[in-house]
């Protein structure tokens, strides 16, 4: 409310008590200015509540957004992990394989396992991250895994 209206309120009411009665003037602006105190709240009351929506949205948008993410970030943890996993896995039978040739004399079975551990150690682990990439942009709420 504006300082004005606030002594134009004590005015009314200061000469009310002299006079004890309200001209029709002073009465209708009296009612006048209620009213447009009314409609002030009320309008505050609105965009107040319109405000906390948007918040709301914003936060649970936030919310989402971070969940999307951190469950991407745990995906992609548990694919380099088992990638890793079955490269060691991989090289360790290879290595058995090579010694097993290397004892045996079979040059043939060497050099097929040392050719087998170099194309796993050349191959790129992060090569199914494309693909991983495009499920994660798929936005029709279905992942395939």
């Amino acid at each position: 409310m504006r300082k004005h209206d606030m002594t134009h309120i004590k005015e009314i009411v200061s000469s009310n008590e002299k006079k004890k009665e309200l001209s029709s003037e002073e009465f209708n602006g009296l009612v006048g200015l209620i009213k447009s105190m009314v409609d002030a709240k009320k309008e505050y009351a609105i965009v107040k509540e319109q405000e906390a929506t948007k918040r709301y949205a914003i936060n649970s948008d936030l919310n989402k957004y971070l969940a999307k993410v951190n469950i991407q970030k745990e995906i992609l943890e548990t694919h380099l992990a088992n990638e890793f996993k079955i490269r060691k896995e991989a090289i360790s039978e290879i290595f058995s394989r090579l010694d097993v040739a290397i004892d045996s004399g079979n040059d043939a079975i060497a050099v097929a396992a040392l050719t087998a551990i170099h194309g796993i150690v050349i191959a790129n682990p992060l090569a199914g991250i494309g693909e991983m990439k495009k499920v994660f942009e798929n936005t029709d709420g279905i992942l395939e895994l």
